[in-house]
């Protein structure tokens, strides 16, 4: 193990010096000190899954030229797999483009969504995962 990755202990007085170390003339500089006073406390980030599915409304929106779309799968483990498909489609209903087509465990997750080559209007996203289906609205503008 490391020491310098080692836990200061509590109650206890550290001390340090500095050599300068020049040809002929090393000279010590002063000696520092502190003293702690109570026991680190370690926190950690948990992880907590979600508990439902969820489709965000992206943001921004309106938008030009991109925005951001964030889902949620919810699991027990991080090994619930899922397939995820997360489409973009025209006020007209005809399919844009594929963001997401994959098998997905639980967690959160965020897509890009770039419409530089789009005409400004509305587009819908549509997510499915499992039997969770959700549509959500959204408008380009140039």
């Amino acid at each position: 193990i490391d020491p310098s990755y080692l836990p200061l202990g509590y109650y206890t007085t550290y001390y340090w010096q500095v050599l300068e170390v020049v040809p002929n003339c090393n000279t010590w500089g002063p000696l520092w000190h502190f003293t702690t006073e109570q026991i680190p406390v370690l926190v950690t980030d948990t992880i907590t899954l979600p508990l439902d599915y969820a489709l965000e409304q992206n943001y921004p929106n309106p938008f030009n030229p991109s925005t951001v779309i964030r889902f949620q799968i919810p699991g027990q483990a991080r090994n619930d797999n899922v397939l995820v498909t997360l489409k973009v489609y025209d006020v007209l209903g005809r399919e844009v483009t594929t963001l997401v087509n994959e098998e997905k465990e639980a967690g959160r997750y965020e897509v890009e969504f770039n419409a530089a080559s789009l005409p400004s209007g509305i587009y819908f996203y549509r997510m499915e995962a499992g039997a969770f289906v959700d549509v959500k609205k959204m408008i380009v503008v140039k």
